[in-house]
C-alpha cells in the first residue's frame, strides 16, 4: 500500500485513519519549503520565409526558407541552437500574430508571441545578430547574466519545410 500518496500527504496528512500512527515520528509534520513564485516573461520572435525563387535560386523545386540564427557558443543557456530572430518587442498587435504558445519551464511561464516579417523588414524589427543588444535580450529571456554572449552568433536563411 502507498501510504505516502495517499494517508501521509504532506500537506494533508490523514493522521487518525494511518495503520503506523501509533510507530510514527512525525505526526503529520512535514515541513516542506514555499515554492518560489511563477515569473512571467514575454518573448517575441520573427518568422521570416521566403520562396528559393525570391532568394534567386530558380533552379530548385521552389522550396521555401527560413531565417534563423544561431546562438553564440559562448552563451549559457543552449549555446549554438539555431533559432528564430529575437523581435525588438515582444508586444505583437493580435492583427500581426501568427502563433502564440505559453511554455513553463522550472520557475517561468514564457509567453511567447511569433509573428510573420517580411525579409525586407527583418533588420529594423527585430534583435541584430551578435549585438549587444541581442546578449541583453537573451539575457532578459533566459534568465542569465548575458557574459560572453554576443559576436558569434549568425543568421541565415535554411531551407525546411514551413506550413502556409
Amino acid at each position: 500500500m502507498e501510504l505516502g500518496a495517499t494517508v501521509c500527504a504532506p500537506r494533508n496528512p490523514q493522521c487518525p485513519v494511518c495503520p503506523l500512527m501509533a510507530d510514527c515520528k512525525t505526526r503529520g509534520e512535514h515541513k516542506t519549503p514555499r515554492r518560489a513564485p511563477m515569473i512571467s516573461r514575454a518573448v517575441g520572435y520573427a518568422l521570416s520565409v521566403r520562396t528559393e525563387s525570391e532568394a534567386g535560386k530558380r533552379d530548385g523545386p521552389g522550396g521555401r526558407e527560413v531565417l534563423l540564427e544561431q546562438r553564440p557558443a559562448q552563451q549559457t543557456v543552449m549555446p549554438g541552437m539555431w533559432e528564430l530572430p529575437i523581435l525588438l518587442r515582444a508586444d505583437v498587435p493580435e492583427k500581426d500574430l501568427r502563433m502564440t504558445v505559453r511554455h513553463a519551464i522550472m520557475q517561468v511561464n514564457y509567453y511567447v508571441r511569433v509573428r510573420t516579417v517580411f525579409e525586407d523588414d527583418i533588420e529594423g524589427m527585430t534583435v541584430e545578430a551578435g549585438s549587444a543588444a541581442g546578449a541583453a535580450a537573451r539575457s532578459s529571456r533566459d534568465g542569465a547574466d548575458g557574459t560572453g554572449a554576443q559576436g558569434a552568433d549568425a543568421r541565415a536563411f535554411v531551407t525546411g519545410s514551413v506550413d502556409g
